[in-house]
């Protein structure tokens, strides 16, 4: 099951980090894969291992909750499927009725696909962004009046902030509704599944470039391609994954367990005894991930911050000050970071596999935004195990650069460090 275009995500290198990593797993041990991100590494797991899964990121951790823990929910019933409906219909007929006029004339001029006509629209729709006036709150949109919406009434976060960027009016107006109804779920049911499903369908629909959100498209500069995206439907997209996950073969996976918290805070706070293997896939460069995916951290908290300013202007990627950064992101902390995951692993007998992707060393690209080199990485590593108890592995392989239309080869490195003493 695929949720997003994850950046960085290991789909494609899965056989090389399995064949090289068995023989680190421990018999009857758990394997945590302590930086879950999209989910690839720790859903590859379930039904042959206990697995565990941790991310700071408030989406990647529903994601890996909704994959390796499947079978610890109740199942979506006829009853269940008829409630959602009845509650996304409410919320979305309360949006529409305020939203009417802007919607059909978002209909008529995508229908119309005249670039003059779809870039004026666009400008006139409230927002945030431009303080136009809303006939949701009755008043020019500010920060304030966004704080102060009557949320017990309906959800309409996306709507008030995203309806004429990422998202047009009516999708903003679905993506709304399903997370009001996914929040009036009875709590028996799995809400990272829900949530799950709507990245999906967000994913889908989300107007920028790969997929990726870290700032929209310009719609001047992309009239087709606005029409095209415009007119897809969010709670098709969801609908269609919802059907297809709920009737997946569920695995034996009721002793995993999902984390979202920073992995120095998991190291000090959780009972890890259960664990055996460690697999880390940290962040490579200060490119930060996080703005890639701050819209599903949005909808997934579903509260409203003050919007990021660059210069006393509001930022491209149109931010909320709501992201959350580890010390691992920061050249400046990475490496100190790691060294307390290498010595927790080495204190507690845990085997541990480290992924690092960095260019062929005769490449001719760039390693200034890189956090650290390989070559540092893996001397750290040697000094917390020794050298005898770590090896290095690597696979080349072709990564997409989100800057330039080229792809650069790198090699996806592991870096395996036994921590158990397999004499003993």
């Amino acid at each position: 099951m695929k949720i997003l275009n994850y950046q960085g995500n290991k789909n494609r290198l899965l056989p090389f980090i399995q064949e090289n990593g068995k023989s680190y797993i421990q018999k009857g041990k758990a394997i945590l894969d302590i930086f879950s991100g999209g989910g690839a590494v720790c859903s590859s797991l379930i039904g042959k291992y206990k697995v565990f899964s941790n991310d700071l990121e408030p989406f990647s951790y529903h994601i890996a909750n909704s994959l390796i823990r499947k079978s610890s929910f109740s199942n979506f019933d006829a009853d269940f499927e008829t409630k959602f409906r009845e509650d996304f219909t409410t919320n979305r007929l309360l949006l529409s009725n305020k939203m009417k006029s802007f919607i059909d004339k978002e209909r008529e001029t995508i229908e119309a696909k005249e670039d003059a006509k779809i870039l004026s629209f666009y400008n006139q729709v409230p927002t945030l962004w431009n303080g136009g006036f809303s006939p949701i709150l009755d008043t020019n949109i500010s920060s304030d009046t966004i704080r102060l919406r009557p949320n017990t009434v309906f959800y309409s976060l996306f709507t008030l902030i995203y309806s004429a960027s990422y998202f047009g009016v009516e999708q903003a107006i679905e993506i709304d509704s399903l997370r009001y109804a996914i929040e009036m779920c009875d709590k028996s049911y799995n809400k990272s599944f829900l949530l799950s499903c709507l990245f999906y369908s967000m994913n889908c629909c989300v107007f920028s470039k790969d997929g990726h959100m870290a700032q929209p498209l310009s719609i001047e500069k992309n009239i087709s391609r606005v029409c095209k995206r415009r007119s897809v439907s969010i709670i098709s997209k969801f609908l269609s994954e919802f059907d297809t996950y709920k009737d997946l073969e569920e695995p034996i996976s009721r002793e995993n367990i999902a984390y979202n918290k920073d992995f120095l805070d998991l190291l000090k706070t959780e009972n890890l005894s259960e664990v055996g293997l460690i697999y880390a896939d940290p962040p490579y460069t200060d490119m930060q991930y996080s703005r890639y995916y701050h819209l599903l951290n949005t909808v997934c908290e579903y509260c409203f911050a003050e919007p990021s300013m660059i210069n006393g202007k509001y930022s491209h990627g149109l931010y909320l000050q709501n992201r959350r950064q580890s010390e691992i992101s920061t050249k400046r902390t990475f490496l100190s970071s790691l060294n307390v995951l290498f010595s927790f692993c080495k204190s507690n007998k845990i085997n541990l596999i480290i992924s690092f992707g960095y260019p062929e060393k005769n490449s001719k690209e760039k390693t200034d935004r890189y956090l650290t080199s390989i070559d540092k990485l893996l001397s750290n590593a040697r000094a917390c195990f020794g050298n005898k108890n770590v090896i290095l592995k690597g696979e080349k392989y072709n990564h997409s650069n989100q800057r330039n239309s080229h792809k650069k080869s790198v090699v996806e490195y592991l870096i395996l460090c036994r921590g158990e003493d397999i004499n003993a």
